[in-house]
């Protein structure tokens, strides 16, 4: 009788262990699985980007899943265990350092045709299908494949586009140009050949960081697999390479580049999406909170430089800005007061209108919704709004329209001074010779610098 007890005792305690044990591996799996499957996050790559991943991430979510060896070993480069007594390497802690410190970011899960791909990467490389071996010639062979495989991926992206005279919208293809398109002064760089059809204007510095290592490396550690990843990863993500300087700066190294990149309907919220109408329907309002509204840095920050009719790079506000448009001429204030009184007042309520748009009920930040079928960001464009402000306060009168706006009483006084002194300012400012001044540019004579130009080629 104890005997059986004993034993139905140890029969219970080993099924308490098992049942356990059990819940502790599926607990670690399941924090495993919420670790790795956790999306990066950044203040600007995560509203243009709706999939971030870390290179380390990604590779991982990539391999299939019957290599657990090589999944292993990815997973644990650059780390040394408590019983290994073998120190880390610098290859290892460079490995590491890249797969930590890369972001690879897609715009939306599409699958890649990698049949049609792989067939023209066996053409491009001149082999058959190798996909089932690792590269066997080392360190040496890994270089070698990691180069053709950026050329490969800039001479796939150039025949996609057929568009004669244009580049691709890829950083990869900056800086390499059709063979059928012009070359200036029939001179080309030394890189001239190497990719079929497509000549070097300039060195590509993102092409020369994906060519060098430890990108060779990170293909040798890949193994069977590691050549068509490498190529989907080129051609379907950009790579963003963090910067030293700084706090979670980054440099785009291959795709689209950000400042080409639009704001979609799908990335807003789902409040500012329903709120949005089709054209010519009265679009509802809404209270968006202030982390709500961001600045779109694509366009401020990373926009080419606005140029004057010699092609030069224009200084200060743009032409169509509201302070350029609607100008106070005279020296003094005072002066216009008793010259024009009225025209004074209205100039000077039109860029209050585009200051303060939400005070005079006009299309606003703060409490409309953007009519997504005038623009594809995630907030309209305000630099011109005369015709909404025409619409709504002026009338037609004799022959002419009137203007009739009505200042609100929290904006009359002092900040109604304020926006008058400001464009009386404005209008006194000269930029460019402003920044002559402070920031002088010292131009090289046309013969020396066409000497040195020839020097360098």
């Amino acid at each position: 009788m104890g005997r059986s007890t004993n034993k139905r005792k140890r029969d219970s305690k080993q099924q308490t262990g098992d049942a356990s044990s059990t819940e502790r591996s599926a607990k670690k799996t399941k924090r495993g699985n919420k670790s790795q499957n956790d999306s990066l996050s950044h203040p600007l790559l995560s509203q243009l980007y709706p999939h971030l991943q870390t290179l380390r991430e990604y590779i991982l979510s990539r391999l299939p899943a019957s290599s657990r060896l090589r999944r292993k070993k990815i997973a644990s480069v650059g780390l040394q265990s408590e019983a290994s007594e073998k120190p880390v390497t610098e290859v290892e802690l460079a490995l590491a350092r890249l797969l930590d410190t890369t972001v690879v970011a897609r715009s939306a899960e599409r699958e890649a045709r990698h049949d049609d791909r792989w067939e023209k990467w066996n053409s491009f490389s001149q082999k058959g299908d190798e996909s089932y071996v690792t590269l066997a010639d080392g360190y040496a062979g890994a270089s070698f494949s990691q180069t053709e495989i950026v050329d490969f991926a800039i001479w796939l992206l150039f025949s996609r586009d057929k568009t004669s005279g244009e580049r691709p919208k890829n950083l990869l293809c900056d800086g390499f140009r059709r063979e059928l398109d012009r070359k200036p002064h029939g001179k080309t760089s030394a890189a001239q050949g190497q990719i079929p059809g497509i000549f070097a204007v300039y060195v590509n510095n993102h092409v020369r960081a994906l060519k060098q290592d430890p990108w060779p490396q990170l293909l040798l550690l890949l193994g069977q697999a590691g050549e068509r990843m490498m190529i989907d990863l080129l051609l379907d993500c950009s790579i963003f390479s963090r910067v030293t300087a700084g706090r979670e700066n980054y440099q785009q190294l291959s795709g689209i580049p950000v400042s080409d990149l639009d704001y979609q309907a799908a990335q807003l919220t789902p409040a500012a999406v329903a709120g949005t109408s089709n054209k010519g329907k009265h679009l509802k309002e809404t209270s968006r909170s202030p982390s709500e509204i961001t600045f779109v840095r694509s366009r401020m920050l990373y926009a080419r430089a606005a140029l004057n009719v010699r092609g030069l790079v224009h200084f200060g506000l743009r032409h169509i800005h509201v302070l350029n448009r609607i100008t106070l001429k005279r020296n003094t204030q005072d002066r216009i007061r008793d010259t024009d009184p009225p025209k004074f007042e209205e100039a000077t309520t039109r860029v209050m209108m585009y200051m303060f748009p939400r005070q005079f009920g006009l299309h606003n930040v703060f409490t409309s919704q953007v009519d997504h079928t005038q623009t594809a960001q995630k907030f309209q464009d305000y630099t011109l709004r005369e015709e909404e402000i025409t619409r709504k306060f002026c009338t037609a009168g004799e022959g002419t329209q009137q203007f009739k706006a009505h200042i609100p009483k929290r904006l009359r006084g002092l900040p109604q001074y304020l926006v008058e002194r400001l464009q009386v300012l404005h209008d006194r400012c000269s930029y460019s010779k402003l920044l002559e001044h402070y920031c002088p540019v010292h131009l090289l004579p046309i013969a020396y610098s066409t000497g040195l130009a020839n020097q360098i080629v």
